[in-house]
């Protein structure tokens, strides 16, 4: 379980180096990446 906060706080760092633009998007990829991972069975 670490080491996926690891991984989501990494990315979360990333983006908001890259540009706080990409928060906008952030929401809409956690949703499209969960509705994913519900229809596969991955969750």
């Amino acid at each position: 379980m670490k080491k996926v906060f690891l991984i989501m706080g990494f990315i979360l760092a990333v983006i908001l180096i890259i540009g706080r633009r990409y928060l906008l998007f952030l929401p809409t990829g956690i949703c499209i990446g969960t509705m994913k991972m519900s229809k596969t069975g991955r969750l």
